[in-house]
């Protein structure tokens, strides 16, 4: 179904470079989203210059899959897509471009929640801080300073040092210049 209220049909044909769509649970943003990538890719962009950044990879599946089908069903050739991703994979795609720019290797890994909680309790531990509470380890200078560099010792990133990381990137002459023109549409 691609009916659309004005609206959506103002956001799907937007001549912004940037769109961002809000809306509310079941009220057709992944459509619209789905739509605007489709009319960008015959109207005026190669799929490969657009990004569409998503919060849940439940979501950016869906979009993925949603939009294949309808390039299939006009005749187009769904091998050639947008890059649809979570902020976080979009993230890690900057940092494993320019590694070295947050003191990481190409085969950095993430730690997720339990290996986070891990680290630090071990942070906190080498520096003998008698806290046993995550909350307080995290507000100890000496125990994130350690768990930094335990952290970069173990060529591994937690969620926050993705944003931090691929922040610094990209305002970083080096990433601005390989990053910059990679995506005329966002």
């Amino acid at each position: 179904d691609t009916r659309l209220m004005p609206a959506q049909q103002e956001a799907v044909v937007s001549m912004a470079a940037n769109t961002v769509v809000t809306a509310g649970a079941g009220s057709g943003k992944t459509r619209v989203v789905v739509q605007r990538l489709l009319w960008l890719m015959r109207a005026r962009t190669e799929a490969s210059n657009i990004l569409a950044i998503t919060f849940t990879n439940k979501a950016a599946d869906e979009m993925r899959h949603r939009l294949q089908d309808l390039v299939r069903k006009g005749g187009g050739d769904d091998r050639t897509m947008p890059t649809i991703c979570t902020c976080h994979a979009f993230c890690v795609r900057v940092i494993r471009s320019l590694p070295h720019m947050v003191g990481r290797t190409e085969r950095f890994w993430i730690l997720d929640e339990a290996d986070t909680e891990e680290f630090i309790r071990r942070a906190g531990r080498a520096v003998g801080s008698t806290q046993t509470k995550l909350q307080a380890l995290r507000r100890d200078e000496r125990v994130m300073a350690e768990y930094a560099n335990a952290l970069r010792a173990a060529d591994a990133v937690d969620f926050d040092m993705l944003e931090e990381g691929a922040l610094r990137i990209l305002r970083e002459p080096e990433g601005r210049a390989l990053w910059a023109g990679r995506f005329t549409d966002v």
